[in-house]
């Protein structure tokens, strides 16, 4: 399946491109055919796409016959961006082992229970009859990236109906159910995915570009979480905030949080926001060093410019820079350029979800 975004009268454009069947492998140049052809079949050109957005799986990434490098070898200005919702996905697999554990221990319990059609009604039956909040838990499958926090918060909210229901199943699942340091680590979890969820979810629509995308706050919540625990302070994670106990798992914290940010310093793109504030704001003072001498003059009049001041509250950012390229065309280009690519495979994902809902 793809999208593509284009200019049409003075605006971007979100359009389905396409959604096609791959026949028999899915290698690398077997999407690529699939996309060339479409390409050619509506008269469009390589050389006039600025940028492609994909997974980061091996056939669309791959360095030797990959998707990508065989785009790059039809126009090698392309610039190539990795969906930055999966890209917060592979962050959260950055787990330290302890917590890793815990959390396969968590999902284990969970699909026992859910993965059984019977376990699956009598839990319910308890759950009802104890006047729960949630009345099932989640099954947990590795293909939906968004599950591990609603399967964990399900999971923690009702703790005492699933240690009371597998009391009775007298299953051994080879730890104690009845350890608070335990629980207190799927609290942890719970929280944190939670959190990582709202992220990704803030990475979604259809109105999002690589600035606005990687200039996301998470990295300095990261920062907070972790100066906060250090002193003792846990209120950013309500799960645990009460326990009598929550410092035994400090270091089970930090280090989380520490890998985690580490993982997002890797994942995300070398991008430097700063050198784009002009792009969101041209009427502030910023450093401008990435522009030519022409964009700066054009810039410096624009700033000069009352009319187009007022004009650019009104309007949205691609709107605003596309109603420039007659006054000011080097630097409306160079806007236009860095604000039209997708910084998500969003609409891809939302049009399985589509699919898979009219099936």
């Amino acid at each position: 399946m793809a999208f593509i975004r284009f200019i049409k009268n003075e605006k971007f454009i979100n359009e389905f491109f396409f959604c096609d069947e791959l026949k028999t492998t899915t290698k690398g140049e077997d999407i690529f055919e699939v996309v060339n052809k479409k390409v050619l079949l509506f008269k469009l050109k390589w050389k006039n796409c600025i940028s492609v957005c994909t997974d980061g799986c091996p056939s669309m990434r791959g360095n030797k016959k990959g998707f990508v490098t065989l785009v790059l070898q039809e126009n090698p200005d392309i610039i190539t961006t990795h969906c930055m919702i999966h890209r917060e996905a592979l962050a959260a697999k950055s787990l330290p082992e302890s917590l890793q554990s815990v959390l396969n221990q968590a999902i284990k319990v969970v699909n026992f229970i859910k993965s059984r059609p019977l376990n699956s009604r009598i839990f319910a039956q308890l759950c009802d009859a104890m006047d729960s909040n949630f009345k099932s838990l989640l099954y947990h499958i590795k293909v939906r990236w968004l599950l591990k926090g609603k399967v964990l918060k399900h999971l923690v909210h009702l703790k005492v109906e699933v240690i009371s229901f597998l009391e009775v199943e007298e299953t051994d699942f080879g730890f104690d159910l009845h350890d608070e340091i335990w629980w207190l680590k799927v609290q942890f979890l719970s929280d944190l995915f939670d959190k990582l969820n709202f992220l990704n979810l803030s990475l979604q629509g259809p109105s999002e570009n690589i600035i606005s995308s990687t200039s996301k706050s998470f990295n300095e919540k990261l920062t907070l979480w972790k100066s906060k625990v250090s002193k003792g302070i846990f209120e950013c994670f309500p799960s645990i905030n009460e326990s009598q106990v929550k410092s035994i798992v400090a270091d089970d914290i930090m280090s989380t949080l520490t890998s985690l940010q580490s993982a997002i310093h890797h994942y995300f793109p070398s991008l430097s926001i700063d050198e784009y504030d002009w792009v969101i704001n041209p009427f502030g003072s910023y450093e401008t060093s990435n522009l030519s001498c022409e964009e700066e003059e054009e810039l410096i009049e624009l700033r000069n410019d009352k009319f187009h001041r007022l004009g650019f509250a009104e309007k949205s950012l691609d709107e605003f820079w596309l109603s420039l390229k007659q006054l000011f065309p080097a630097l409306s280009l160079k806007a236009v350029k860095i604000i039209l690519p997708f910084a998500s495979s969003w609409f891809c994902e939302f049009g399985f979800s589509a699919l898979t809902e009219i099936k």
